[in-house]
């Protein structure tokens, strides 16, 4: 912890755990975005070829 200058309070650092999960969320979020987008593309080009 260290003193902020500014407010004269004390800063406490980030808390570790939020990191951990924030890392164990990316990879999994990005692959959904990943399916979303293949999904997405799929419907699109079904739905030109059925025309």
């Amino acid at each position: 912890m260290r003193l902020n200058e500014n407010t004269h309070r004390i800063d406490a650092p980030r808390p570790n755990h939020l990191e951990k999960i924030e890392q164990a969320l990316a990879v999994p979020a990005l692959l959904a975005l990943a399916a979303i987008a293949i999904w997405a593309t799929h419907a699109i080009l079904t739905t030109i070829a059925s025309v």
